[in-house]
Protein backbone atom coordinates (compact mmCIF):
# COMPACT_ATOMS: atom_id res chain seq x y z
CA UNK A 1 0.00 0.00 0.00
CA UNK A 2 1.21 3.32 -0.70
CA UNK A 3 1.45 5.36 1.72
CA UNK A 4 2.78 9.04 -0.09
CA UNK A 5 0.47 9.97 -2.67
CA UNK A 6 0.58 13.15 -4.82
CA UNK A 7 -3.10 14.83 -2.97
CA UNK A 8 -1.05 14.08 0.43
CA UNK A 9 2.44 16.25 -1.12
CA UNK A 10 0.14 19.17 -2.45
CA UNK A 11 -1.56 19.18 0.29
CA UNK A 12 1.87 19.07 2.67
CA UNK A 13 3.08 22.14 0.69
CA UNK A 14 -0.23 24.29 0.89
CA UNK A 15 -0.66 23.25 4.11
CA UNK A 16 3.05 24.55 4.81
CA UNK A 17 2.78 27.92 2.91
CA UNK A 18 -1.00 28.77 4.90
CA UNK A 19 0.64 28.23 8.20
CA UNK A 20 3.50 29.97 7.33
CA UNK A 21 1.56 33.05 6.65
CA UNK A 22 -0.93 32.38 9.27
CA UNK A 23 2.28 32.17 12.10
CA UNK A 24 3.33 36.10 10.50
CA UNK A 25 0.15 37.62 10.49
CA UNK A 26 -1.03 36.31 13.81
CA UNK A 27 2.35 37.71 15.25
CA UNK A 28 1.19 40.43 13.67
CA UNK A 29 -2.51 40.90 15.10
CA UNK A 30 -0.89 40.04 18.50
CA UNK A 31 1.84 42.58 18.25
CA UNK A 32 -0.89 45.12 17.40
CA UNK A 33 -3.38 44.25 20.04
CA UNK A 34 -5.96 43.69 17.72
CA UNK A 35 -7.40 40.25 19.41
CA UNK A 36 -10.64 40.35 17.49
CA UNK A 37 -8.91 39.68 14.56
CA UNK A 38 -7.15 36.54 16.11
CA UNK A 39 -10.42 34.76 16.30
CA UNK A 40 -11.17 35.42 12.90
CA UNK A 41 -7.78 34.71 11.19
CA UNK A 42 -7.79 31.38 13.11
CA UNK A 43 -11.24 30.71 11.53
CA UNK A 44 -10.50 31.04 8.21
CA UNK A 45 -7.21 29.03 8.55
CA UNK A 46 -9.30 25.91 9.77
CA UNK A 47 -11.47 26.66 6.90
CA UNK A 48 -8.53 27.03 4.38
CA UNK A 49 -6.96 24.16 5.60
CA UNK A 50 -10.28 22.09 5.33
CA UNK A 51 -10.89 23.27 2.13
CA UNK A 52 -7.46 22.06 0.86
CA UNK A 53 -7.13 19.47 2.29
CA UNK A 54 -10.82 18.21 1.23
CA UNK A 55 -9.77 19.25 -2.31
CA UNK A 56 -6.47 17.36 -2.55
CA UNK A 57 -7.07 14.28 -0.27
CA UNK A 58 -10.34 13.83 -2.54
CA UNK A 59 -8.43 10.99 -4.92
CA UNK A 60 -7.61 9.40 -2.18
CA UNK A 61 -10.79 8.62 -0.55
CA UNK A 62 -11.13 5.55 -2.06
CA UNK A 63 -7.49 4.10 -1.81
CA UNK A 64 -7.37 4.72 1.95
CA UNK A 65 -9.95 3.57 4.76
CA UNK A 66 -11.00 6.39 6.98
CA UNK A 67 -8.59 5.30 9.87
CA UNK A 68 -5.32 5.73 7.20
CA UNK A 69 -6.85 8.67 5.98
CA UNK A 70 -7.20 10.34 9.33
CA UNK A 71 -3.85 9.19 10.55
CA UNK A 72 -2.02 10.15 7.38
CA UNK A 73 -3.70 13.88 7.35
CA UNK A 74 -3.76 14.74 10.74
CA UNK A 75 -0.30 13.29 11.37
CA UNK A 76 0.87 15.52 8.21
CA UNK A 77 -0.99 18.22 9.58
CA UNK A 78 0.84 17.86 13.55
CA UNK A 79 4.01 17.64 11.50
CA UNK A 80 3.83 20.84 9.40
CA UNK A 81 2.56 23.11 12.27
CA UNK A 82 5.30 21.91 14.23
CA UNK A 83 7.95 22.56 11.43
CA UNK A 84 6.72 25.92 10.81
CA UNK A 85 5.73 27.05 14.32
CA UNK A 86 8.93 25.72 16.18
CA UNK A 87 11.34 27.58 13.49
CA UNK A 88 9.19 30.94 13.61
CA UNK A 89 9.23 30.52 17.32
CA UNK A 90 13.09 30.34 17.80
CA UNK A 91 14.06 32.16 14.97
CA UNK A 92 11.34 34.35 13.74
CA UNK A 93 9.77 37.67 14.61
CA UNK A 94 6.73 36.36 17.36
CA UNK A 95 4.92 38.42 19.26
CA UNK A 96 5.87 39.31 22.92
CA UNK A 97 2.97 37.69 24.11
CA UNK A 98 3.46 34.36 22.20
CA UNK A 99 5.64 31.91 24.33
CA UNK A 100 7.05 28.83 23.34
CA UNK A 101 5.09 27.32 26.41
CA UNK A 102 1.94 27.83 24.69
CA UNK A 103 2.79 25.95 21.65
CA UNK A 104 4.36 22.88 23.25
CA UNK A 105 1.16 22.90 25.71
CA UNK A 106 -0.91 23.29 21.93
CA UNK A 107 1.39 20.37 20.37
CA UNK A 108 0.58 18.14 23.37
CA UNK A 109 -2.92 18.65 23.70
CA UNK A 110 -3.18 17.84 20.04
CA UNK A 111 -1.28 15.04 20.08
CA UNK A 112 -3.62 13.30 22.77
CA UNK A 113 -6.65 14.23 20.99
CA UNK A 114 -5.66 13.21 18.03
CA UNK A 115 -4.53 9.92 19.27
CA UNK A 116 -7.73 9.52 21.39
CA UNK A 117 -10.14 10.37 17.93
CA UNK A 118 -7.54 8.32 15.69
CA UNK A 119 -8.51 5.35 18.32
CA UNK A 120 -11.92 5.91 18.60
CA UNK A 121 -12.01 5.94 14.30
CA UNK A 122 -9.91 2.66 14.54
CA UNK A 123 -12.12 0.89 17.08
CA UNK A 124 -15.38 2.29 15.32
CA UNK A 125 -14.48 0.68 12.19
CA UNK A 126 -14.07 -2.80 10.05
CA UNK A 127 -11.87 -2.33 7.54
CA UNK A 128 -12.71 1.47 7.23
CA UNK A 129 -16.65 0.80 7.21
CA UNK A 130 -18.54 1.53 10.30
CA UNK A 131 -19.77 -1.17 12.62
CA UNK A 132 -23.12 -0.03 12.60
CA UNK A 133 -23.55 -0.41 8.51
CA UNK A 134 -22.55 -3.80 8.75
CA UNK A 135 -24.42 -5.25 11.48
CA UNK A 136 -27.34 -3.34 11.00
Amino acid sequence: MKVWTKGFTTFLILASILTLIFRIVLSNLLTNQFYTLVWLLAAFYGLFMFIIGYISGERDKNEFSLTQSFLRWNGGTYIVWGLVSYPWMLLGNPAPSEKLNTLNLAMIIWAIIGTMVYLIIKYSTIKGVDKSEIFD
